[in-house]
C-alpha cells in the first residue's frame, strides 16, 4: 500500500463539525450532518445531500499539487437511484477551473437495474458496471487514476473490482492545485420526478503510490480526539487571557479560548471523554494518518495567529508551532487544517496523545479558537471489548451484541 495520505475526512460526528466538514458551493439546499440511516461503529454521523434540491455540492478545503497516481475512497448510501436522465456524478476531482479531472456517477437504467460508470475530463461515461450498490446499504468506494491522458483508472466497490479502463482521459490542462467535490443528486427536473438522498460518511485522498489497487486502504475508521482540560491553564505554555480549554469542544457556536499578543499554549488529548490515541482500548491498529482543525479568528493589528500542534508519550512533546494562512486580522472564522502521514514525525503513535493549541506571537490585538479537534484514522476492523456498549469517540452505541 504505497502513497501518501493526504487529506482525510470525518462526518461521523454532529453538527458540531459543520463548520470543518460541510462545506457547500454550488446551488440547492444545504449539506448538512445528520444521524446516519444505518448507524454502525464508524458511522454514527454522515454528511447528507437532501433529495429537495439539486446539485447540493460539498467542497474539500485542502488543495493539492501532485502529477503521480491519485486515490481515493469513500463510504457512500443511496436511498434509491435516479432514473437514466438524473444522474448522481457524486465524487470528482477537479482542478481551479473547476473542471473535472476524473470522478464517479451512478444512475438506474430501468426500475430494476443501475450502473456505474468513470467521467472522463471532458465529462464523458467511460466503461460501466452493472448494479454494484444495493440501496439503504453502505458501501465503500475506492478508485485510483493518473493526471494524465491517457490514464488507467481502477474502481472497486467493497474491495471488488468493478471497473478497470486503459486509455481515459485524465488530462488536466490548468495544472496546479486539485480539490475533492461530492455532491447530491444531478438532473434537468426541479422539482425531481424521482428524488434521491445521497449520504457520504468519510473520505481520504492518497497521492503518490504504484497505481493500481495496490493503493487502496480497504476499510478504514476516523476517531476524533479532542481537548477537555478544565480551566485556563494548558499542559505546557500560558494561561488563557480569556475562556477555557474546555471551549476548544464544548460544541459551543460562541465560547472561545482567547490568548492576547505574546502568549501561547497547548493541550494533551488525555483527557476524558475523548482522550486518546492512548488508552483508547477500542483500536489497536497504528494510525494511517492524524490530523488537527482549528476554527480561528482575530483583532489583531500587528502579529500573528500560529497554531501549534504534534503529539507527546506523556514525557516528551513534539511540538510544532507555524504561522497560519490567515495573519492579523481575519474575518470571518478561519479554518485551519493540517495532516500529516503516520511515518511523519508529528503524526502519534497509537501509544501517544495529540497535542494541539495555538499562538500570538506578538504585536497587539488577541486570538480565539472556536473549536480544535484531533482525528485519527486508522485500519479496520477497529476492536472492541466484550461489553454491550460499543465505544466510540464522540458517541456511544448501546446495547450492541459483540460476536
Amino acid at each position: 500500500m504505497g502513497g501518501e495520505i493526504v487529506d482525510f475526512g470525518a462526518f461521523e460526528y454532529s453538527n458540531t463539525f459543520r463548520r470543518f466538514e460541510a462545506k457547500k458551493v454550488g446551488i440547492g439546499s444545504e449539506v448538512v450532518i445528520v444521524s446516519s440511516p444505518t448507524p454502525s461503529q464508524d458511522k454514527t454521523y454522515c454528511m447528507k445531500f437532501p433529495e429537495d434540491k439539486l446539485n447540493n455540492t460539498w467542497q474539500s478545503f485542502i488543495t493539492w499539487s501532485d502529477s503521480n497516481d491519485i486515490t481515493f475512497g469513500c463510504y457512500v448510501y443511496f436511498d434509491r437511484l435516479p432514473p437514466d436522465e438524473d444522474n448522481i456524478d457524486f465524487v470528482q476531482i477537479i482542478n481551479s477551473t473547476p473542471s473535472n479531472i476524473c470522478g464517479l456517477s451512478v444512475r438506474r437504467t430501468d426500475a430494476s437495474n443501475h450502473y456505474l460508470t468513470i467521467l472522463d475530463a471532458t465529462n464523458s461515461e467511460v466503461g460501466s458496471t452493472a448494479n454494484p450498490f444495493t440501496v439503504n446499504t453502505w458501501h465503500r468506494v475506492e478508485f485510483t487514476f493518473q493526471r494524465a491522458d491517457p490514464s488507467d483508472v481502477v474502481v472497486h466497490v467493497d474491495g471488488v473490482e468493478v471497473l478497470n479502463e486503459s486509455g481515459v482521459d485524465c488530462t488536466d490542462a490548468v495544472g496546479g492545485d486539485l480539490r475533492v467535490y461530492l455532491r447530491g443528486q444531478q438532473g434537468p427536473g426541479d422539482p425531481l420526478e424521482f428524488p434521491t438522498v445521497t449520504y457520504i460518511s468519510s473520505y481520504y485522498l492518497k497521492t503518490g503510490g504504484t497505481g493500481g489497487a495496490s493503493d487502496f486502504i480497504g476499510d478504514w475508521e476516523v476517531y476524533r480526539y479532542d481537548v477537555n482540560k478544565t480551566g485556563a491553564t494548558p499542559d505546557t505554555g500560558d494561561d488563557l487571557d480569556g475562556g477555557a480549554w474546555t471551549d476548544l469542544s464544548d460544541d459551543s457556536d460562541t465560547a472561545e479560548a482567547q490568548y492576547n499578543a505574546g502568549h501561547s499554549g497547548y493541550c494533551l488529548t488525555n483527557d476524558s471523554p475523548n482522550d486518546g490515541p492512548s488508552g483508547d482500548l477500542t483500536v489497536q491498529n497504528d494510525l494511517l494518518a492524524g490530523k488537527w482543525t482549528w476554527s480561528l479568528n482575530g483583532t489583531t493589528t500587528s502579529g500573528d495567529t500560529w497554531v501549534r500542534y504534534g503529539y507527546s508519550n506523556g514525557s516528551t512533546d513534539i511540538i510544532t508551532t507555524e504561522t497560519t494562512t490567515a495573519t492579523r486580522t481575519f474575518n470571518p472564522w478561519n479554518i485551519v487544517h493540517d495532516r500529516y502521514k503516520a511515518s511523519n514525525n508529528r503524526c502519534p503513535k497509537i501509544t501517544d496523545w495529540f497535542c494541539i493549541g495555538f499562538k500570538h506571537n506578538g504585536g497587539s490585538g488577541s486570538v480565539y479558537t472556536k473549536e480544535a479537534f484531533c482525528f485519527a484514522m486508522y485500519q479496520a476492523p477497529i476492536v472492541t471489548d466484550s461489553t454491550t456498549t460499543i465505544h466510540i469517540k464522540g458517541g456511544d452505541i448501546k446495547g450492541a451484541t459483540i460476536v
